[in-house]
């Protein structure tokens, strides 16, 4: 019964603790970015978009909102190396 009231959210629910589940840690992250070395803002962001893969426990709306602000970065870097 506790695990039905734990996915409804609230004091009980599991707390995913990486990083990016934290808006302000996305914020900090996305400006600590290189902006003069389109490759390495790349990879940094491929790195993190790894770090994803397989968590089962990351809300599905904040998974948007990630993806979401590195495509956004991202892009001024992909037309800078097209």
């Amino acid at each position: 019964m506790f695990k039905k009231v734990a996915s409804l959210g609230g004091i009980l629910a599991q707390k995913n603790d990486h990083p990016l589940a934290n808006p302000r840690e996305l914020r900090k992250v996305i400006a600590e970015l290189p902006k003069d070395n389109a490759f390495k803002a790349l990879d940094e962001i491929t790195g993190w978009l790894e770090s994803l893969a397989g968590l089962d426990s990351f809300p599905a709306d904040r998974l948007y909102e990630v993806l979401l602000a590195f495509d956004e970065t991202a892009q001024p870097h992909l037309k800078r190396l097209s």
